[in-house]
């Protein structure tokens, strides 16, 4: 399905809008991974629009209720504009399960990470709102299910704003307290 956005003038907001009809067998969930791919190209191709401070992900899929993700704020559900619950966290758990989706995975955090570092270098930091920076709310939610995202996680450390932190150092916190020390959590200690 193509791609929408929407541009939320009051909150200087461009959202990129994934629906899918449904992620029960694994077609749907390589559709929605390569359509959460074309996301982050149409995100680099408007990193510098006029009047957009904050550019979000938002994964709709049909029968899938909004959830918080695994995160140490204080999120309201059902508000339309908290990253925490746009990415559809539902999705994510599952696809970190099947063992033929972990390579595109991995891509697509590489890419983020490609993306955040790049627009550090040229524009600042990128958010997803005043409060959340681009890809924290899902690298935070992958790192705090599995420990095999932990390493991810810390290779945006080296990128993410930590002056306009909120819940980075947290949830740093948080994962060194669930996982201990561990190969993963090596470098997360420094």
């Amino acid at each position: 399905m193509p791609l929408m956005s929407k541009y939320d003038q009051a909150e200087m907001t461009r959202y990129i809008i994934i629906n899918a009809e449904g992620m029960s067998d694994e077609k749907d969930i390589d559709a929605i991974l390569t359509d959460f791919d074309a996301a982050l190209t149409d995100i680099e191709a408007h990193k510098s629009d006029k009047g957009v401070s904050y550019q979000q992900i938002c994964l709709e899929i049909k029968g899938v209720a909004p959830q918080l993700g695994l995160s140490l704020g204080a999120h309201i559900i059902g508000d339309p504009n908290d990253p925490w619950t746009l990415f559809c966290p539902a999705f994510w758990d599952k696809a970190i399960t099947i063992s033929k989706f972990q390579g595109q995975i991995y891509a697509l955090l590489k890419r983020i990470l490609d993306i955040v570092a790049k627009n550090n270098a040229t524009f600042g930091c990128l958010y997803e709102n005043s409060n959340t920076q681009f890809g924290e709310a899902l690298l935070t939610h992958l790192a705090l299910r599995d420990k095999r995202f932990v390493p991810h996680f810390t290779d945006f450390l080296w990128h993410w704003d930590l002056d306009h932190q909120v819940t980075i150092l947290d949830a740093r916190s948080k994962i060194l307290e669930v996982y201990g020390t561990c190969d993963e959590t090596a470098r997360l200690e420094d």
